[in-house]
């Protein structure tokens, strides 16, 4: 029977193969803007056995957010780095994930400038959690 750490790994590997041939962030699920050469210690021969020769070194796609909140920190493992962009991501996104759950009779009865900022609360609370609970299930969106 596997461990939760292997379970994890695997899931982890499997991620970083779709987010290679997808260009989607390996943290959190978004488009992918640029490549993070910051690579967990334990996943080095792994994408180092899966990248193509000659591609500039070995690199991970991530996008912008996720690329500044792990910027200039060295991680053992990718859980060890997942813990730190998660916090950094509920940080900056506490106001979205403090957004209340909504009535679609409630929101229907809000005039329109209310019921716009209410409707965009709540999107971006979705992509925050959803964001957070990368891998498991994708971004809205995306």
């Amino acid at each position: 029977m596997a461990s939760g750490i292997g379970r994890a790994r695997r899931l982890y590997r499997d991620c970083l193969r779709q987010c290679l041939a997808e260009r989607i962030c390996v943290h959190c699920g978004m488009a992918a803007e640029t490549d993070d050469p910051n690579v967990p210690d334990s996943l080095f021969g792994f994408l180092y056995a899966i990248q193509r020769p000659g591609s500039g070194g070995v690199t991970v796609p991530v996008c912008r957010e996720c690329a500044s909140a792990s910027k200039d920190i060295r991680f053992a493992t990718p859980e060890a780095q997942r813990r730190h962009i998660d916090a950094v991501l509920r940080a900056r996104h506490r106001r979205d994930l403090a957004v209340a759950d909504w009535e679609d009779d409630e929101v229907a009865r809000l005039g329109y400038v209310l019921r716009t900022a209410v409707l965009n609360g709540i999107d971006g609370r979705e992509r925050a959690e959803a964001r957070l609970a990368w891998p498991r299930r994708r971004p809205k969106g995306e």
